[in-house]
C-alpha cells in the first residue's frame, strides 16, 4: 500500500528547526546574561567623553543598515584610557559626555549600561521559537503517533469517506492540506459515528466515496484513527480506472 505524507510530517521537521534555534539562541543569551550580571557585580561609574564616532553600511536580510561604532576617553584607576564602547549608538556625538561603566580588573571593558535588559529580552524572545517549534512540530507528531497506537490496542472498523476538505487551519508552502471526512456505522448498535482524517499534504479528494479502515478505543469512541493507506489500491493512483466504452 501506498504511503501518504501527513501534515504532522511534514511539519515535524520544521518544529524540529524551530526549536533547536530557539534553545541554542536561549542558551546564547542565557551566557550573555550570566556575563553582564557578572559585569554589574563589579563594574565602576565613569564620565567619558565621545571623542570618535565611526559609521559603517552592512547588508543584513538583503536590506542595508547603518552601524556605529562610539570611541570615548574616561578616566579608570588613576589612568587615562581609550576604547570602544560599548553599547554605543547613533545617538551619540562626538564631545558629548556621557556615564559609562568599566570593569576594574579590565578598564578597557567600557560599557554603556550594567542592565542585562536587551539579553534578557533576547532570552525571553527566544523562547518564543522553541514554544513555536513544539506548536508547530512536536505536538502535532505526537498526538498522530498516539492515534497511530490504536492501529495495535484499538477495535477495527470499515467507514466511508463522504467528503475531502481543506484543512484551513494549517497552512504549508503557501497551501493547505486535505482531510477525508468519515462516516462509521457500528454493526452491532446500528449508531453513526463521523470522523476526521489526519491532515494529508497531496490532493486526496479522488478517495471520496471509498471505504477506509478506522481504529477506534470501544471505550471512548472520540479516540481514533482513520487509516487512509488502507484504502484499496485499485484509487492509490488518482482514483479507479474509468472504462468508457459509449
Amino acid at each position: 500500500m501506498a504511503k501518504r505524507r501527513s501534515a504532522a510530517k511534514a511539519t515535524l521537521g520544521a518544529g524540529i528547526v524551530f526549536m533547536l534555534f530557539g534553545l541554542v539562541f536561549f542558551a546564547i543569551s542565557l551566557g550573555l546574561v550570566m556575563e553582564t550580571k557578572k559585569f554589574a557585580e563589579t563594574a565602576q561609574e565613569t564620565t567619558a567623553v565621545i571623542y570618535d564616532v565611526e559609521t559603517r553600511r552592512v547588508r543584513r536580510n538583503k536590506k542595508y543598515r547603518t552601524e556605529y561604532d562610539v570611541y570615548v576617553q574616561y578616566q579608570a584607576n588613576g589612568s587615562t584610557y581609550k576604547a570602544e564602547l560599548n553599547g554605543g549608538n547613533g545617538s551619540m556625538d562626538v564631545g558629548e559626555t556621557i556615564t559609562v561603566y568599566y570593569d576594574p580588573e579590565n578598564p578597557l571593558d567600557v560599557r554603556k549600561s550594567k542592565s542585562a535588559g536587551m539579553q534578557s529580552f533576547a532570552m525571553i524572545f527566544s523562547l518564543v521559537f522553541v514554544a513555536a517549534g513544539v506548536g508547530i512540530g512536536i505536538v502535532p507528531a505526537v498526538k498522530s503517533s498516539k492515534r497511530k497506537k490504536l492501529r495495535e490496542t484499538g477495535e477495527q472498523g470499515t467507514a466511508m469517506i463522504v467528503s475531502v476538505d481543506l484543512d484551513r487551519s494549517v497552512r504549508i508552502n503557501k497551501r493547505h492540506p486535505y482531510k477525508a471526512q468519515c462516516e462509521f456505522t457500528d454493526p452491532v448498535t446500528g449508531e453513526k459515528y463521523l470522523y476526521s482524517s489526519e491532515s494529508m499534504m497531496e490532493d486526496i479528494r479522488y478517495l471520496q466515496g471509498q471505504l477506509v479502515t478506522v481504529y477506534y478505543n470501544p471505550d471512548d469512541r472520540s479516540q481514533y484513527y482513520v487509516d487512509l493507506d488502507s484504502v484499496d489500491e485499485n484509487v492509490m493512483g488518482g482514483g479507479p480506472a474509468v472504462h468508457d466504452f459509449r
